[in-house]
């Protein structure tokens, strides 16, 4: 823990000069520029990373990860909709990440009732209603797309990249919440270490695990439903991060939550200084690095789980 801990540390230090500085706005650059833009991204990645872990902790599977119940795609179909409508402003609230966050919510709502209305519905019914809903919504957003002109088209495919390029110390407030989802998982430490050893010894300590189920499922799709919203989708983070630091530390989960939270969100800032730095004065979306990171990294663990 105290290794990852120091290397995570001293990469977040070296990450805002990384990229081309002019000696003129050095200052500038640093601070106004990259340390809000370092900051979102840190607490972006860590919440990805913390839905993934309680995603793989409720499906008992590796491979879960926050976009597996359609989320995505219901915020990607929302903020489609802001775009092609030109929608701007309502409430002084700006649409795009309005409509994403609705979009997000209406699909963990539908997985969510689905499995419900299902009597005796199993952890795999659920994953398939999410998948069945991931390509509804994605059918919708396609065809958003051709009934959108090139450039409404071109904006859309834009935001569904996902970066981070656009946030600002004000836009910080919108994340907030990542925060007191950390400490909500804190204290859920011990129920989340019975949940991972199996329902019945989960249920035999007094457990009631399908309303604890139910629950995370709501929580954890509100804090997508706000990251994905903000952002754009950002795949694979919550997959990795997880995954690697149950093999560095460990899983109990009282050292698993904040060591999952500081490697995603240390993952997801060097990736970001990748994506800004590897083609300057290009800069590639964060999301394109992390698909590039996590189409090996799921081959990887399917192949791992063969053997």
């Amino acid at each position: 823990m105290k290794k990852l801990i120091i290397v995570c540390v001293i990469l977040l230090l070296i990450v805002p000069f990384m990229g081309p500085v002019s000696a003129d706005y050095d200052s500038v650059i640093v601070w106004q520029i990259r340390m809000p833009r370092i900051l979102s991204g840190f607490l972006i990645g860590g919440a990805l990373s913390l839905c993934g872990l309680v995603f793989q902790n409720i499906f008992h599977s590796t491979l879960a990860t926050p976009f597996t119940l359609g989320t995505s795609s219901g915020a990607a179909f929302g903020a489609a909709l802001a775009i092609t409508f030109g929608l701007t402003t309502f409430a002084f609230l700006p649409m795009v990440p309005l409509l994403a966050f609705v979009g997000a919510l209406v699909a963990a709502t539908i997985v969510h009732l689905v499995a419900h209305y299902k009597k005796n519905c199993s952890m795999s019914d659920m994953l398939l209603a999410g998948v069945a809903v991931n390509f509804f919504f994605a059918s919708l957003l396609l065809l958003v797309q051709y009934l959108s002109d090139y450039n409404t088209s071109f904006e859309i495919i834009h935001w569904l990249f996902g970066k981070l390029s656009n946030f600002t110390y004000d836009k910080l407030l919108w994340l907030s919440p990542i925060l007191l989802f950390l400490a909500y998982l804190l204290r859920l430490n011990q129920p989340l270490d019975l949940l991972t050893i199996g329902d019945e010894l989960a249920h035999s300590r007094g457990l009631n695990v399908k309303s604890f189920r139910t629950k995370l499922f709501v929580v954890v799709s509100v804090i997508i439903a706000l990251v994905v919203s903000t952002c754009g989708p950002i795949g694979f983070v919550g997959m990795m991060a997880p995954h690697i630091c149950r093999k560095l530390i460990g899983t109990t989960h009282k050292r698993l939550i904040p060591a999952s939270f500081l490697f995603g969100g240390t993952f997801l800032v060097v990736c970001d200084a990748i994506a800004r730095s590897i083609v300057p004065p290009l800069e590639i979306p964060v999301g394109v690095i992390t698909a590039l990171c996590g189409g090996p990294f799921f081959i990887f663990i399917l192949l791992s789980k063969k053997n």
